[in-house]
């Protein structure tokens, strides 16, 4: 987790970022202290360790770059 997105790493081990600005649904804060991330409206959290549904929405093989968009609700 960070103040910019969360880290993901798949079941294979390949690492990608989710962004909070690609999460459409709120706006998102990360709480350092808390180790989460939580919506500031709907309220919806995003824990260190907690699995999550992602969709890759954009790769870069030179750059060596995954981004994944969120999947689910």
């Amino acid at each position: 987790l960070t103040n910019f997105g969360i880290f993901v790493q798949l079941p294979n081990t390949v690492e990608g970022l989710l962004r909070y600005d690609a999460l459409l649904d709120d706006e998102y804060i990360y709480d350092e202290k808390n180790y989460l991330v939580k919506g500031k409206r709907g309220g919806k959290e995003f824990r260190l360790g907690q699995k999550i549904k992602v969709e890759v929405i954009n790769a870069s093989k030179e750059k060596r770059q995954i981004d994944f968009g969120f999947v689910g609700d």
